[in-house]
């Protein structure tokens, strides 16, 4: 049974967005585009369909959502590949992104029609057909250049890791590097130290059985000796309890007493001399006196009055009189307050009046544009009016002067009428010898004319002379109607803010009125606010000392009690003091007792501790450790013999088996490498097995490459160039993949040869088919140039 692949169609996945159909026909195909086309993405969409995912997300490079397009929420991939002997099977896998989670879906249809669905079903009968798994098939079927790269370049141990999976031994490798010999050798190690401890701790257990009697017997002796000191010191503090307890008793009742002075004293706040009864009685006479003067300028009530004037102060009514006393200072104080009230009354009234001074004021500057306005018009009125008369006047000026000047302009323009008529006659005459006046009808002859030129030039005289009185007349004219203008504005003006003008007035007179009344009265009330402050400064202090004079004279009470007490608390002192010898021989005694108590019951502690049977249950306990760990030493003992024997044999087992592996192996990597590389640099090939050995540990076995150039043989990391290099290995793994790749009839490499010329790749496409003996290749490269150079190459171009 052999498999070959027909057709792949894919739809968003990695590089491809669109949907794209690809054909695989017998012989080779070559898949070529520039780096980023999805040479790689076909490859990638064929492991995907088989396995669900690819070699680069199966080693964790990439993530498996990533296999979906950045542009779309589901990759679909359907492949058809073919069995011989039994025909076209179907192949589909979808994985779409849903709600941060991807859900896949797969389906198998067989040639008879058979459908299989579900990952695990599915791949279970694929690696049937294909007759291995998705590890074996990217190392074998479908090769990475990145399988090439760590082969060719990585480290032997990692090299060989990697050929031992491709030969099918890798079972036994991990089997023989499973058998860890340093976990026994540490548990050995540990059993023997905690053996030799529990030895030591054995021997010393012995030694204090011996010892443990003696110590006993001593602790026993001086429990013996302290019981008797207890009886003797027992009795003697019993015979002094009384006393003892006659002092606590004493001693309380002393700190109850000097309790009970400290709070009277508490309450005392003033000194003694404070508290005498005739300095209180002259202190409330001054009071008095001084409450009487308050209530006079307060002008208080006479009933007031009176009842101050008949409080009398003894000795006798001391305290009734006092508080009497107080009651009038809070009735003054009611007073006062009527005539605080009273005081901020008539200064709310101020208030008003400055309110209103203020709404005034206010208006005023409303105002004072109009009556600056009228002010500056009735003050142009007067300087016009003495300056050119008044309207009247000025109209009567007016009239005249029009008709000045009209009868002045009527001359002026006869006046050039006979002008130039006179002109005219005397040009005429000049040209002719008399000449007839066409308007007097008066004839002119050459000595008349004389006469006509002197007329002429008194006539311009004249005519100029009216001229500069009719300019004088109309500039007069039109300087006393811009005037009489002014005037007739003016008054307008006058009429229309008049009434303004008087309200302005009139709310000026009442702000000077208002503001030498608030003056006034601003300083009555700074007057009368001192004189209440110094009153109620003065009533505050008289309130105060009457509360003080009332305090002082409960206190007189207290200190009296304070007096009493203090003289029990010295009888009391007296008294505890006789006992106190007797007291601390009670507390010396009590105190050595409870001493050698607590001795006594620490001796008795290490006694109990100092049972033999407490030694002789760790000497048991001890002999019973030491035994177990004997059995368990010699059982590993036992198991590191064996797994030792184990180790050598696996070792053993795994070089033999590599060995054998290579035997056909390195005559098929010659045969390949003498088919795609028929350069005479490297003559031969040869995979070894290598043992590697260091003192103090097992030897290990391991791969290693070399290769004869120039007669020489040399490993096969120190002289050959990358791209030799990347053909040796290329050599390697298709020899492997011709013994092992069971069902399948095609190999599928990715960018092969990355680093040779174009002729070896040629060469080496060529030769490709004959030396695997397969029927289908499909191979991904840049080179665009080699498929020319080729016959019968099937070409997907991207």
């Amino acid at each position: 049974m052999g498999v070959k692949l027909r057709r792949l169609e894919v739809k968003c996945f990695r590089g491809f967005s669109s949907h794209r159909v690809f054909d695989f026909p017998d012989g080779i195909t070559l898949i070529i585009g520039p780096v980023g086309a999805g040479k790689t993405s076909i490859l990638s969409a064929i492991q995907f369909v088989f396995f669900g995912t690819d070699f680069y997300a199966g080693l964790g490079v990439i993530q498996r959502e990533s296999l979906v397009n950045v542009g779309c929420r589901e990759a679909f991939v359907r492949l058809y590949f073919e069995v011989t002997g039994e025909g076209v099977y179907k192949l589909e896998r979808r994985l779409a992104r849903a709600d941060g989670r991807l859900v896949e879906h797969v389906a198998l249809e067989t040639p008879t029609g058979e459908v299989f669905e579900g990952p695990s079903k599915v791949e279970g009968v694929i690696e049937e057909i294909l007759g291995m798994d998705f590890q074996e098939f990217i190392r074998s079927a479908s090769l990475s250049y990145v399988l090439v790269h760590m082969l060719a370049y990585g480290r032997s141990l990692t090299r060989s890791r990697a050929l031992d999976i491709l030969l099918g031994i890798n079972a036994v490798r991990s089997f023989h590097e499973s058998i860890s010999l340093n976990r026994v050798r540490s548990s050995l190690e540990r059993v023997r130290a905690e053996l030799a401890t529990l030895r030591s701790e054995y021997e010393e257990a012995v030694r204090n059985l011996s010892v443990l009697s003696e110590k006993r017997a001593q602790i026993a002796s001086e429990v013996e000796d302290i019981e008797k000191r207890l009886g003797e010191l027992s009795a003697r503090v019993e015979a002094l309890r009384p006393v003892a307890e006659k002092y606590e008793s004493l001693k309380r009742e002393i700190e109850g007493e000097r309790s009970y002075v400290s709070k009277l004293r508490e309450r005392v706040k003033h000194a003694p001399s404070e508290v005498d009864l005739y300095k209180i009685l002259e202190e409330a006479e001054g009071l008095k006196h001084s409450l009487r003067d308050i209530l006079e300028r307060l002008k208080a009530p006479q009933k007031l009055l009176e009842a101050l004037e008949h409080l009398t102060f003894t000795s006798e009514n001391t305290g009734s009189a006092l508080a009497d006393l107080e009651k009038i200072v809070d009735e003054a104080w009611s007073h006062y307050d009527r005539v605080w009230e009273d005081f901020q009354a008539s200064a709310r009234e101020v208030e008003l009046k400055k309110a209103e001074l203020a709404a005034l004021e206010k208006v005023l500057v409303e105002l004072e544009p109009s009556a600056t306005e009228y002010e500056e018009a009735e003050e142009r009125v007067q300087e016009l009016e003495s300056k050119y008369g008044k309207a009247s006047e000025l109209e009567e000026e007016v009239r005249k002067l029009e008709q000045e000047i009209k009868e002045t302009s009527r001359k002026i323009q006869i006046s050039r009428s006979l002008l130039q008529l006179k002109q005219v006659l005397i040009e005429e005459a000049s040209k002719r010898r008399s000449v007839q006046c066409q308007v007097c009808g008066t004839t002119l002859d050459s000595r008349s004319i004389e006469k006509v030129e002197e007329g002429v030039e008194q006539l311009t005289r004249s005519i100029v002379d009216l001229e500069r009185k009719l300019s004088e007349s109309e500039k007069r004219l039109r300087e006393l109607r811009e005037v009489l203008e002014d005037l007739r504005g003016l008054k307008v003006l006058l009429v229309s803010r008049e009434l303004e003008y008087e309200k302005y007035k009139e709310y000026l007179e009442r702000k000077e009125s208002l503001d030498e009344e608030v003056r006034e009265d601003e300083i009555k009330l700074r007057e009368k606010e001192r004189e209440y402050k110094e009153l109620s400064a003065i009533l505050t202090r008289v309130d105060e000392r009457a509360h003080d004079l009332r305090r002082r004279f409960a206190e007189q009470e207290v200190v009296s009690e304070i007096l009493k007490a203090e003289g029990r608390l010295r009888k009391l002192e007296e008294e505890l003091a006789e006992y106190e010898p007797k007291y601390k021989e009670y507390v010396t005694a009590k105190s050595e007792l409870d001493s050698l108590t607590k001795e006594k019951d620490s001796l008795n502690a290490q006694l109990k501790t100092l049972e033999e049977s407490v030694v002789v249950d760790q000497v048991k306990r001890l002999e019973e450790k030491i035994h177990s760990l004997e059995n368990e030493l010699a059982e590993l003992e036992s198991l590191y013999s064996r797994l030792e024997r184990i180790k050598s044999a696996t070792r053993e087992i795994l070089t033999e088996l590599r060995r054998k592996r290579i035997e056909e192996l390195n005559r098929k990597i010659n045969e390949i490498l003498r088919a795609v590389y028929p350069a005479e640099q490297v003559r031969a090939v040869e995979l070894e097995v290598v043992e590697k050995r260091k003192k103090g540990t097992a030897p290990t076995s391991y791969y290693e490459v070399f290769v004869e150039v120039g007669g020489t043989k040399y490993r096969f990391s120190e002289l050959l160039s990358d791209g030799q290099k990347t053909i040796v290995v290329l050599s390697l793994l298709l020899a492997i993949y011709s013994q092992i790749r069971r069902n399948i009839d095609f190999v599928m490499l990715d960018e092969p040869l990355p680093n040779v010329d174009d002729r070896i790749k040629v060469n080496f496409l060529k030769s490709l088919s004959t030396v695997l003996d397969i029927r289908q290749a499909i191979l991904t490269t840049q080179a665009e140039d080699i498929a020319k150079r080729i016959e019968g190459v099937n070409i997907i171009q991207l």
